[in-house]
C-alpha cells in the first residue's frame, strides 16, 4: 500500500455546531490527523463560509497558506444574491 496516494475532497476546518464534529478544526490539527492516516492532500473549505461566504473564504486562505498539503475550495452563494459582486473580478486575483 505504500504506492497508493490518497486525496480527500470533502474536508472542512473551523468549528461545527455539533461538538463531536469539531475534533479536528484547525489546519495544524487537520495536517497532524492526515499524517496519522497517511492522507497526502485534502481539498478543504472553511465552516464559516457556510454562513458568510466572503468572510469564510478569506479566512480559509489566510489559515491554510502555510500548509501545502491543503488545497482551498471556495464556498459560493448563488450569484443572484450579489455578495461577490462581479464573480470574474472576485476570482481575478
Amino acid at each position: 500500500m505504500n504506492n497508493i496516494r490518497f486525496f480527500d475532497s470533502n474536508v472542512y476546518i473551523g468549528r461545527s455546531a455539533v461538538p463531536r464534529h469539531s475534533i479536528v478544526s484547525t489546519p495544524a490539527e487537520l495536517c497532524a490527523h492526515m499524517e496519522r492516516i497517511r492522507l497526502e492532500r485534502a481539498l478543504v473549505f472553511h465552516k464559516e463560509a457556510l454562513n458568510d461566504p466572503v468572510f469564510g473564504n478569506e479566512l480559509l486562505l489566510s489559515q491554510i497558506k502555510d500548509f501545502p498539503s491543503l488545497t482551498g475550495c471556495a464556498v459560493l452563494a448563488p450569484h443572484a444574491s450579489g455578495e461577490f459582486g462581479n464573480i470574474r473580478e472576485y476570482y481575478a486575483d
